[in-house]
C-alpha cells in the first residue's frame, strides 16, 4: 500500500494541497493501528488488509512533505529544516522501539495490543495538532508577520501559477535518474539496518526483548542528532557562497554513503563482538544522517514546484526494498543464520551503497533544473550563491506571492 500511493501522493499534494492529503493519510494510518489486534486476532488476511490500508496512509506523507517544504522553506533554510522534519521520523522510531519492547513485555492492554493502542491514540491527538497549527503556504497563515512573509516568499524560487507536471523533462533528466538510483541504495542500507537489526541482535548477539528494544533504537538516535547537525553544516556551507549547492550535496552525501559502507564491511569481519558491532552499526547509521541534506534534499533543490512528485517517484522506486531486503536476508539465511551469512549481508549492503554513492556524485545535480525556468532564469539561479542575493528578514520589498 505504501508504494502505490507515492506518485498519486506528490501529484495530489501539488495541486490540490499537501496539509488535508498529508492528514487524511495519516488518519487513515491511525484508524487502522488501532485496528490491527483486532484483525490479527480475526485472521491472517484481515491482518494483511489493515497493514495494506495503513500503507495506503502513510504512502502520501513523505511526498505531501515535500510540497510543503518548497511552499514553506527559503533556499538557505533548506537543509536544516529539511532534516529537522525528517528527523522526526527517526526521533519516533527510537521512541516506538524502546516503548514497544517494554509494552510487549508488560501485562498492559494484553502486551503486543497495546503498542497498537498507545501509539493510535498519540496518532489521534497528533491529527488535532496538525489540523490547528499547520497551513498550507505562508500568506495563508492568519498570524505569520509581513517581514517574515516577505522573506520566505523571496528567498524561494518558485514559480507564481503552478505549470503542468513535465514527465517528459523529469523522465529523460539525468540527474533525476542518479537522483532515483541514489534513494534506492539508500534505503537498502536503511533497511538492512533498521528493519533487519532486531533479527541479528536476537538471533546472532543474542540480546533479550528489552536490550534489542533499546539497542535497535540507538542508531536511529545517532541518525536524527548526525542529520540535524548535518543540515545546519550545510546551509552554513552555503551561505559562504565559495561553493555551488551541488558541491556542498555531493561532499555531504558521500559522507553519508561511503562511511556507513566502511562500517557495515567492519561489522562483516567482527564475528561475535557485541559491544563493538553495536557501536559500529549505530555509527552506521549516525554516518547515513549526511545524506539527509545530499540526496534527499535535491528532490526540493531541483524543483520546489515539483518537488512532492519527484520524492514520490524516487521513494516508490527505493521502497521495493522493503520486499527485496528482506527476501535478500530470508534466502542468505535459508539453510540458517549464522555469522557468515550476516556477512555476506552487510558486504552486499555495503556495495550497494558505493555503487548507487558514485552514481549521486557524477551524474546527479541540485542545481534548479530548466522544466520550469527560461534560459536567462535558469542562469542566474545556477551561479555561486552571493549572500547579498538572499533576501533579509528586515529589508524584503516584494514578494511573488499574495500578501495581504
Amino acid at each position: 500500500g505504501y508504494v502505490v500511493t507515492q506518485i498519486p501522493g506528490g501529484l495530489i499534494a501539488e495541486k490540490y494541497g499537501a496539509k488535508w492529503l498529508y492528514g487524511a493519510g495519516m488518519l487513515l494510518t491511525t484508524i487502522f493501528t488501532l485496528l490491527t489486534p483486532i484483525a490479527a486476532r480475526w485472521s491472517v488476511w484481515a491482518l494483511v488488509v489493515a497493514r495494506v490500508i495503513e500503507g495506503i496512509g502513510e504512502g502520501v506523507t513523505y511526498p505531501a512533505i515535500n510540497t510543503l517544504i518548497g511552499q514553506w522553506v527559503p533556499k538557505l533554510e533548506r537543509s536544516r529544516f529539511s532534516t529537522f522534519i525528517y528527523t522526526g521520523s527517526n526521533v519516533g522510531t527510537v521512541f516506538t522501539l524502546t516503548i514497544s519492547g517494554i509494552l510487549c513485555d508488560s501485562d498492559f492492554l494484553g502486551g503486543w495490543p497495546s503498542v497498537f493502542y498507545v501509539f493510535g491514540a498519540s496518532g489521534c491527538f497528533w491529527l488535532i495538532l496538525w489540523a490547528l497549527l499547520v497551513f498550507e503556504t505562508p500568506d495563508s497563515h492568519p498570524r505569520i508577520c509581513k517581514d517574515e512573509l516577505l522573506f520566505i516568499c523571496q528567498s524561494q524560487d518558485k514559480t507564481k501559477l503552478r505549470p503542468p507536471t513535465p514527465w517528459k523533462s523529469i523522465l529523460t533528466s539525468v540527474p533525476f535518474w542518479a537522483l532515483l538510483f541514489t534513494h534506492f541504495g539508500e534505503s537498502w542500507g536503511f533497511y538492512t539496518l533498521i528493519i533487519q537489526m532486531p533479527m541479528y541482535l536476537s538471533n546472532i548477539l543474542h540480546f533479550d526483548l528489552n536490550q534489542n528494544g533499546v539497542l535497535s533504537a540507538l542508531p536511529s538516535l545517532m541518525l536524527s542528532i548526525v542529520s540535524i547537525l548535518a543540515g545546519i553544516l550545510a546551509d552554513k556551507l552555503r551561505a559562504k557562497g565559495k561553493w555551488r549547492i551541488t558541491t556542498i550535496r555531493k561532499i555531504l552525501n558521500s559522507i553519508g554513503f561511503f562511511g556507513p559502507a566502511v562500517c557495515l564491511t567492519a561489522v562483516a569481519f567482527l564475528g561475535c563482538r557485541p559491544i563493538i558491532i553495536v557501536m559500529l552499526l549505530s555509527l552506521a547509521m549516525g554516518l547515513n544522517g549526511f545524506a539527509f541534506s545530499g540526496f534527499i534534499c535535491t528532490h526540493v533543490d531541483m524543483s520546489p514546484d515539483f518537488a512532492g512528485t519527484l520524492y514520490g517517484i524516487t521513494n516508490c522506486f527505493s521502497n521495493f526494498t522493503g520486499f527485496l531486503v528482506p527476501a535478500f536476508v530470508g534466502w542468505i539465511n535459508k539453510d540458517g543464520q549464522s555469522v557468515r551469512n550476516w556477512e555476506v549481508i552487510f558486504i552486499a549492503a555495503a556495495g550497494i551503497l558505493v555503487v548507487t554513492g558514485i552514481i549521486y556524485d557524477i551524474f546527479c545535480s541540485a542545481e534548479s533544473q530548466p522544466w520550469i525556468l527560461g534560459e536567462i532564469e535558469h542562469t542566474l539561479e545556477n551561479k555561486p550563491f552571493d549572500k547579498e542575493d538572499e533576501p533579509s528578514r528586515r529589508n524584503s520589498k516584494t514578494c511573488s506571492s499574495k500578501i495581504l
